[in-house]
């Protein structure tokens, strides 16, 4: 048995290679901790700023009768300009793409030609309060839930 002199505790490792190999190993596992610990702050730190910013306007959309409508999936909260393309028009029933991450806000804001976005119990779709129709300065405020591929609406001023 090999002793590892500490006169003032009088402890006595009675394998030291085991002890050390043993805390390599915590070691290790802590180490990845730490690293994932440190990527959901940065997840959490880049979430609270995009709270912090609000709303994005993103570019306003010419919709196609019967399209969809593009979101960005790198911002939470956006205000989407909607128009009808040459008259007034009625998205496709998942009036949505691509998905974008769970929680995102969305807000449409009609323009000259309405669009008609319909109530749709489907993936993708929307639950609405009736369809919506936005035309000039009407909005319609929506939330994405990934488990439920589904939007739900917050509010309309419709």
């Amino acid at each position: 048995m090999l002793e590892l002199d500490n006169g003032s505790s009088g402890a006595v490792v009675a394998n030291t290679q085991q002890a050390i190999n043993e805390n390599i190993t915590d070691i290790a596992a802590l180490d990845v901790r730490v690293t994932q610990n440190e990527s959901d702050i940065s997840t959490l730190q880049s979430e609270v700023a995009a709270i912090n910013s609000g709303f994005l306007f993103e570019a306003a959309q010419d919709v196609v009768d019967a399209s969809t409508i593009t979101v960005n999936t790198s911002n939470k909260f956006q205000a989407l300009p909607v128009s009808g393309n040459g008259g007034d028009v009625t998205t496709a029933n998942s009036p949505f793409v691509p998905s974008p991450p769970d929680g995102t806000t969305l807000l449409l804001i009609g323009g000259a030609n309405s669009v008609t976005v319909p109530y749709a119990d489907i993936a993708g779709g929307c639950l609405l309060n009736g369809d919506w129709t936005g035309t000039t300065g009407m909005t319609l405020q929506l939330i994405y839930s990934s488990s439920a591929s589904r939007y739900y609406e917050i509010t309309r001023n419709q």
